[in-house]
């Protein structure tokens, strides 16, 4: 939702007093005015869009909000009009700011962790992981979210994996402490001692 308001420029606009307003019939949507003239209109590109923040008065109380605001000029019969798009995103923002702070204490909780740390979708790709996790294979972080668990677990312990997902961590949300191996990029093997939590 937005209120889009069409407005001439013109040092008149502001030359009515409260008298002369409370006279003047009831103001029409703007819109009303410009559709019949729509063959008369020349659009020009958007001049402006920008998110700002505001301070407003509201309930005689100072109010902090943020307006995504749009600004075009319009030529209608020879007449130059600006016409300005205001919409709300204060709830947007906070719910914006709210997420980048929670996962900014998210990353910083992980990224200092002692042990390697990983998450894995539930189809096994591997959506997220600390520093030590990719030194400790010798991945980026990038080329982990192309590979999947099992593309960094030798064949033989992949039956033994599928055993522990099946009766421990999809049944009780988590597993027992276990070992088993994984490779590196370079191919090499190495063993590992993990537990697993299922994150619903």
């Amino acid at each position: 939702s937005g209120l889009r308001e069409a407005g001439r420029v013109d040092e008149r606009a502001d030359a009515h007093d409260e008298q002369e307003c409370a006279d003047q019939p009831p103001r029409r949507d703007p819109r009303e005015l410009v559709v019949p003239l729509l063959p008369a209109v020349e659009l020009s590109l958007l001049l402006v869009v920008a998110e700002l923040e505001l301070e407003l008065t509201r309930n005689e109380k100072p109010e902090k909000v943020w307006m995504n605001i749009g600004i075009e000029h319009l030529n209608i019969n020879g007449l130059d009009h600006w016409c300005i798009a205001m919409n709300d995103i204060t709830e947007h923002k906070i719910a914006e700011n709210k997420l980048r702070e929670s996962e900014r204490k998210y990353r910083n909780l992980h990224e200092s962790m002692m042990d390697g740390f990983a998450i894995v979708s539930m189809d096994g790709n591997i959506i997220e992981s600390n520093a030590l996790f990719q030194n400790m294979l010798g991945f980026s972080r990038e080329e982990l979210y192309s590979l999947t668990y099992v593309d960094i677990t030798p064949d033989k312990w992949h039956s033994f994996e599928q055993k522990i997902i099946d009766e421990q961590i999809l049944p009780l949300g988590f597993s027992d402490v276990y070992e088993k191996e994984y490779r590196k990029k370079d191919g090499t093997v190495f063993p590992v001692e993990l537990r697993t939590f299922l994150i619903k």
